[in-house]
């Protein structure tokens, strides 16, 4: 009861949204398990611009966006911070938000950790910057809407 009361409180649009974002959490997590990432990045990359509705800005801000991807991605099995990335970016670019996915490396003893985000206007979306710190960056964004991937 209490899921339903928190989902009926949310807008039109955000319950839109968040609706949205289940089967493009689910495709993106099947993709990914079937289809090399830089096979999946050059289709996806090359759609986001297409994709991209600039005169839609009207609707949630990119950060909300985000949020509800993460929702979403939590009533799924093994959500992945990749596959969050991937389906918020998608959403992002339809609302008319370009962001970028970055992907950071850190080591813990002798484990070495992987993490992947999104960039809006060079500040991350869903992060905490304390939680970021503890990664290393690569220097170019992997999946940006420009399709380069370096």
């Amino acid at each position: 009861m209490r899921r339903l009361r928190r989902f009926l409180n949310l807008t039109a649009t955000e319950r839109s949204l968040l609706i949205r974002a289940f089967p493009i959490l689910a495709a993106v997590r099947l993709c990914l398990w079937v289809f090399p990432f830089r096979t999946l990045h050059r289709r996806w990359s090359s759609a986001l611009p297409r994709l991209a509705r600039p005169d839609r800005r009207g609707g949630p801000p990119p950060e909300r966006i985000v949020w509800l991807v993460a929702v979403a991605s939590r009533h799924l099995p093994h959500p992945r911070c990749l596959t969050r990335a991937v389906a918020a970016q998608l959403l992002l670019a339809r609302a008319g938000y370009l962001a970028e996915i970055r992907i950071g490396v850190r080591k813990r003893g002798d484990k070495l950790d992987a993490h992947a985000w999104l960039e809006y206007q060079n500040a991350p979306l869903g992060e905490y910057n304390a939680a970021l710190a503890s990664f290393v960056a690569f220097d170019a964004a992997i999946a940006s809407p420009r399709g380069t991937f370096k």
